[in-house]
């Protein structure tokens, strides 16, 4: 919620929120995959 509240007081900055948003989404599936990998690896493990 924080990303879009950022986007939306800042519209002016236009390319450089949708660099942010495309960071953000790179953060957000780079931890999904490390955390489905850890959870793996934890049933593995079990």
């Amino acid at each position: 919620m924080a990303e879009v509240r950022k986007r939306m007081r800042a519209p002016w900055l236009g390319r450089a929120s949708v660099s942010y948003d495309r960071y953000m989404q790179e953060r957000r599936q780079r931890r999904l995959r490390i955390e489905a990998a850890a959870s793996r690896t934890i049933e593995d493990r079990l």
